[in-house]
């Protein structure tokens, strides 16, 4: 199991191996405990900015973004990241999937197929890159909140990920 973290004062970036996935089944035990591992080390970056406002929020997004990242990626390796940059809050997710994540409708009854209505709902953007390997999203934190994370230049970019 090989997992790298890199991290910066203005965040941080991991990847991690994931298991082989069958479509339609079930993350194994270890990718499943992945997803908490993310969201754990995002909330500690939220903490340390002083965005508690924030915490809610990401634990969704996070939890929505690694699993979709797990269950619909390709290869064998998937990156996380969280930076603050520009006053925003970014995650990122990389997962080798050149597909899209589709808003799709979905009926309230249906179990699958809500994760981008939250994700729309909750973030202030989402996208994908050009080429569709990674998918981001962007928290603002409320107005008045006192900025503890460092301030960034315009060109903001993730934090370096070391590959496996």
């Amino acid at each position: 199991m090989h997992r790298h973290l890199v991290a910066q004062r203005h965040g941080v970036a991991v990847a991690f191996e994931r298991a082989d996935q069958v479509e339609g089944m079930p993350l194994s035990e270890r990718d499943a405990r992945r997803v908490g591992e993310m969201r754990r080390i995002a909330l500690a970056w939220l903490r340390y900015w002083d965005f508690t406002e924030l915490i809610d929020s990401a634990r969704l997004l996070i939890s929505e973004l690694v699993t979709k990242a797990l269950q619909h990626g390709h290869g064998n390796e998937i990156g996380f990241s969280i930076a603050f940059c520009d006053g925003l809050v970014r995650v990122e997710v990389v997962d080798g999937s050149p597909g899209t994540p589709v808003v799709r409708s979905v009926g309230p009854q249906e179990e699958n197929g809500h994760g981008m209505h939250l994700i729309s709902a909750l973030a202030e953007d989402w996208g994908t890159s050009e080429d569709g390997t990674h998918t981001w999203c962007v928290l603002r934190p409320h107005e008045g909140t006192d900025v503890a994370a460092p301030r960034e230049s315009s060109s903001c970019k993730s934090p370096p990920r070391l590959r496996t």
